[in-house]
């Protein structure tokens, strides 16, 4: 069984942890069905530890990749992991040399968790790492307008 990771690890034990488990739908090659990933959520934050199962999309991963290469290479001061389906609308941004804010809201089932968290910069190469190896195992499938 594939097992990826995308953790963010932030200030006061702060952690989220994006475990892929598999595609949603793996019989499907078209961009709409194709596209989810079946997740687990873990969530450090705030005196709170919890997990929960979510369903997110391989572009979203993809977009947040690419917003965060921007970060790395100065060419952008903010982007986001924003799902389609409501469980997760996180932002990350530049707040002075070396420090990123991230904030934002995770939603379970049940419960909404505002974030609000700073990190260091320097760990955004293993965060892109990680994100680069969800995708050369679950690359985006196909195109919106397909």
């Amino acid at each position: 069984m594939i097992h990826l990771k995308i953790t963010i690890l932030g200030s006061e034990s702060t952690e989220i942890q994006f475990s892929i488990l598999s595609r949603s739908h793996p019989e499907c090659r078209d961009y709409w069905d194709g596209n989810w990933l079946a997740c687990n959520i873990k969530l450090c934050v705030s005196g709170v530890n919890t997990s929960f199962s979510a369903n997110l999309r391989t572009d979203e991963f993809k977009s947040f990749l690419d917003g965060l290469i921007a970060l790395a290479r100065y060419q952008s001061n903010s982007t986001g992991l924003y799902s389609m389906e409501p469980y997760v609308d996180l932002t990350c941004k530049v707040k002075a040399p070396g420090k990123l804010e991230w904030s934002g809201h995770v939603y379970s089932r049940s419960d909404t968790f505002e974030l609000s968290f700073t990190s260091d910069q320097s760990l955004l190469p293993q965060i892109i790492k990680e994100l680069e190896d969800l995708l050369s195992v679950f690359p985006v499938i196909g195109e919106p307008n397909e």
